[in-house]
């Protein structure tokens, strides 16, 4: 993450930088983004760079950070995330804020789509789920089954890779279109929800 120096820089500075990061990496997969067009279009000196951010994996990380930051945030305020929401219905309260953001941000949608295609191990972790996010799904899993919610037969980690996976793909699928996105997912979280087996008369 970057160095306390550049905290300590202007906001507008920081924003600079910022932004002209977040154009970089718009535009450009990760392996071919330029440190040089970087600190061109923020109008720092390339010295300056070093002396905020170790290198361009620091500064892709702090960008990343950043944009997951602002989906919890708007989670937050907009009252989203309550606690007694089942695992399925948390799950899509994130695919709702997301769409929304990318429509505010539709960079940051570009970066997404187009880091997603760079095979750099350091960039594909970003695109994977992590252990404690895992292990934080796989509770709120086994919480809705104590309360009734899901049957206690079901594969929970299996859910969640169904989930996690058609979630990616659809999104990669429909690009810049927020509300198809959110409609697939709708699909999607209903048929897991119902199943495809017809109730017998």
């Amino acid at each position: 993450m970057p160095k306390e120096t550049f905290f300590n820089l202007p906001e507008l500075k920081r924003k600079a930088v910022f932004d002209a990061a977040v154009r970089e990496f718009s535009e450009h997969i990760f392996s071919e983004a330029s440190i040089n067009r970087i600190v061109k279009v923020a109008q720092i000196p390339r010295g300056s760079f070093y002396q905020y951010f170790d290198g361009k994996e620091d500064l892709f990380s702090y960008i990343i950070a950043r944009i997951f930051t602002e989906i919890e945030e708007i989670m937050h305020t907009r009252g989203r995330g309550e606690q007694d929401a089942d695992a399925l219905s948390l799950f899509m309260e994130k695919v709702y804020v997301t769409a929304e953001l990318n429509k505010e941000k539709p960079e940051y949608v570009q970066i997404t789509l187009l880091q997603s295609r760079d095979k750099t191990p350091f960039v594909r972790r970003f695109f994977e789920m992590s252990d404690d996010q895992r292990r934080n799904v796989l509770q709120l899993f086994e919480r809705d089954k104590l309360r009734g919610i899901v049957r206690k037969d079901v594969d929970s980690s299996l859910v969640i890779d169904m989930v996690y996976t058609l979630s990616k793909e659809l999104f990669f699928d429909v690009g810049m279109d927020s509300d198809a996105y959110i409609k697939k997912m709708e699909a999607v979280i209903k048929i897991i929800r119902e199943g495809i087996r017809r109730n017998s008369i």
